[in-house]
C-alpha cells in the first residue's frame, strides 16, 4: 500500500517547525532593531562637572546633535564649553565622554544631556544593518516556500 503524504503527524511537525521558526525570526528581528535604531535621549544627568574632569554618558556609543543644560535646564551650556567623544573605552564598555571646559559659569553643576543616541549594540556599518533586515525577510521567504511545497506535496499538485 503506496500512502502519498505524510499525514497527521506531518502536519503536526510542519506546525512545530513553523511555530520554531517563526520564534527565531521574531527574536532576530527585535535584535536587528536594536542594531539599527538610533533613539534620543533627553536630559540624561551627568555627576556634577568638575573643570576638566570627563564624565561618561554609558548607555550610548556615539551622540549627535547634542544639547547641554545646568541641572535646572535654564542656563544653555554654549557647545564651546565642553566637548563630546564617542566611542570611548570606560570600564571594558564603549561610552559617550563629556569633558568641560575651564570657564567658571559651566562648573560645579549637574549638566542635563539630550541627544540622539547610538545605543552599545548599534551597527555603525551600512551594510551590516542591510544585511540583518534581509536576513528576516529571506527567512520569511524560506518559511513561505517551505510550507507551499509541504502543502504542495500533500495535496499532489507538486
Amino acid at each position: 500500500m503506496n500512502k502519498k503524504g505524510a499525514g497527521i503527524g506531518g502536519f503536526i511537525l510542519f506546525f512545530i517547525g513553523v511555530i520554531v521558526a517563526l520564534t527565531l525570526i521574531v527574536s532576530t528581528a527585535q535584535s536587528i532593531g536594536d542594531m539599527t535604531n538610533t533613539r534620543a535621549i533627553a536630559n540624561q544627568s551627568t555627576a556634577v562637572m568638575v573643570d576638566g574632569t570627563a564624565q561618561y554618558l554609558t548607555n550610548c556609543r556615539a551622540l549627535s546633535s547634542a544639547v547641554v543644560y545646568n541641572a535646572t535646564g535654564d542656563y544653555l551650556v554654549g557647545a564651546d564649553n565642553y566637548t563630546i567623544t564617542n566611542n570611548v573605552v570606560y570600564n571594558g564598555n564603549l561610552a559617550v565622554k563629556v569633558t568641560p571646559g575651564t570657564l567658571p559659569n559651566q562648573i560645579n553643576y549637574v549638566w542635563l544631556v539630550s541627544g540622539t543616541c547610538q545605543p552599545l549594540t548599534y551597527a555603525d556599518d551600512s551594510a551590516t544593518r542591510t544585511v540583518g533586515g534581509l536576513i528576516v525577510i529571506m527567512s520569511a521567504i524560506g518559511i513561505l516556500g517551505f510550507a507551499v511545497w509541504f502543502f504542495g506535496r500533500e495535496s499532489g499538485w507538486m
